[in-house]
Formats: structure tokens, sequence, C-alpha cells
């Protein structure tokens, strides 16, 4: 925490109805009893702040439990981490012939939480009383750099070497060889299983053909833009407002490892809204109409595949 402490707060339910209040409790229930909620007396500290939580649809069906830590997040100060970089990754998982992808088993669960911030973390269940987060949770101040601290403590080696590539709790383990990515994953699962850290079965893929990884897709030794990605740019309107135009502008730059001239095709587009505010409406000339066009035929005339 800074300087400043969270002034004490009282604790807030949300206004749902009496099926999903039950379902709010069971949610508690189920991750106490997996060791993320505890009794605040059980773990011998006095709750200081309360954070309210909410249950939110799944994709998948059914409901998560999801915790609001921006109001004690601006009291805290979390420790500062050096966060991947995608494109280097993107380029290191380009050049292996084979490849595993996998992600961590609920990975903030999985962090311990310190003692000193659990008095932060309190949370109020609608029927059992206060409870306080022993482990990281999604959105808590610190909890993505703590979790790439982690991954760095456990398969740093394996980063150097360029066999392991990671983005947030997915983890991509590749070789040149199917010899190769049996030992490299080996070697992989060991330094995992010594940490304590757990993989998703359900999520794990083994030696795929192709896979989308960040809109990407990945093919035995090389990376090319998803067709559905170019396809959606290639097709859009001519954008009303700056704050559309800006939005073409950073989704083409994503795609400038495939575009020859990128920087150039879009400078025309970048200058007319130097300055301008996002609501600001566009007026297009004829010159800037078909600076735009261009933009949107050069990716049909792209080059398909980038490899490493």
């Amino acid at each position: 925490m800074g300087p400043v402490q969270p002034p004490q707060r009282k604790g807030r339910m949300p206004q749902y109805s009496k099926n999903n209040l039950v379902e709010l409790q069971n949610k508690f229930d189920e991750l106490e009893c997996k060791g993320v909620f505890r009794k605040p007396e059980d773990v011998g500290i006095s709750v200081e702040y309360i954070n309210p939580s909410f249950l939110v649809k799944k994709a998948s069906g059914g409901f998560r439990l999801v915790t609001a830590f921006a109001d004690v997040g601006r009291y805290s100060k979390p420790q500062p981490s050096l966060m991947p970089d995608v494109d280097s990754t993107l380029r290191t998982i380009a050049q292996w012939k084979y490849i595993i992808k996998s992600d961590l088993t609920s990975a903030f669960y999985q962090i311990p939480l310190a003692k000193d911030s659990m008095k932060y973390c309190g949370v109020a269940t609608p029927y059992r009383g206060v409870r306080v987060y022993t482990r990281c949770a999604m959105g808590m101040p610190g909890s993505e750099t703590a979790l790439e601290e982690l991954m760095c403590r456990i398969v740093g080696d394996f980063l150097q070497k360029g066999c392991v590539a990671k983005l947030a709790d997915d983890l991509f383990c590749g070789g040149n060889t199917p010899e190769e990515l049996l030992y490299n994953w080996e070697c992989v699962l060991q330094s995992l299983q010594k940490s304590g850290i757990c993989l998703s079965p359900s999520k794990t893929v083994i030696c795929p053909k192709s896979i989308t990884i960040l809109g990407w897709i990945w093919s035995q030794g090389s990376i090319s833009a998803s067709t559905h990605r170019v396809a959606t740019l290639a097709s859009c309107p001519v954008p009303d407002t700056v704050r559309g135009l800006r939005s073409f502008i950073g989704a083409y730059k994503m795609l400038s490892r495939v575009i020859p001239n990128c920087s150039n095709l879009i400078a025309p587009l970048e200058e007319k809204i130097s300055g301008m505010k996002s609501a600001d409406k566009i007026i297009w000339s004829d010159m800037l109409r078909e600076h735009f066009e261009f933009a949107q035929k050069s990716l049909s005339s792209r080059k398909s595949h980038h490899a490493t």
C-alpha cells in the first residue's frame, strides 16, 4: 500500500434476487473449500476494507464470482514488473515446427496472498459474514505482475533457451522435432511440478497442425494473419469520427509485420487526426478517402505469411 491508507467502508451487496444471492453464496462457499477464501479469525487478521463482489455470466454457461478492487487499488503501489512483449513472443513461437499449448488452471488462485495484504481484500458474503482472500484474484492490484514474476522464476531458463513462450496464463512449448518437443515439455512439467503449479488438461493441445494465437495463425514454423481480421479491416466502412479512424489505424498497425510499407500507408490518416478529439467528426476529402481505400486494398495484396 502507498503512504495513504484506504478509508474503512461498509460492505455492499448487489441488488440480486433471492436465487442469485444463493448462487453468489454458493460461489463463495465453493472457493472457500478450495482455500481461496478464509474466515478472518482463521488467518489472524482484522479486515480493514470490504470489496464488493458480483456474479458474471460465463460464455460457456453458469457464473463466475468477480470482486471489484478498483477503489482499494487507488491506494496501492504494486511491485512493477517487465511484462512480455507480444511481438517478440510471436516471433519465438513462429519458428517452432512443433508446439504444445496449455494454460494454468485458475492461474491467479495458485498465487498465495501476503498476510499483510489480506486485510485490504475482505469481502462480504450474502449470508455467512465476512471472508478474506488468501490467494490472488483477477483484477486485484499487482496480480498480473505477480503472475508474470512467478512464471519467470519457474520457466525463466526455458524462456532464455527459446523453447518456451508465455502470454499471461497461456504457456507455449516448442521444438523443431517431436523428440526435441517431448524433451522440452518434460523439463517444463518437472519445473512446474516442483513449484506446485497446475496446468489445465482440457486446454492443453499437443502438436496441432495450426493454432490461433492472439489473432494470428501458427502453422508449422510460420505465422500468418487471421483471414477474419484482415477481411474485417478490408471491408469496414469509412469511419465518421476520429475515434473510429484511430481504431482502424490501431488494428492496421497490428498487421504491420505482414503489410509492406505499413507506416507510409497510414501516415496520411494519422496526420489528418493529429491533435483532434476522439468525438470530432472527420471531413473526408477525395484525396483522404483515396488514401483510406488504398490502405484497405493493400491488405488483399499483403504477404500471407511471416516466418522467422
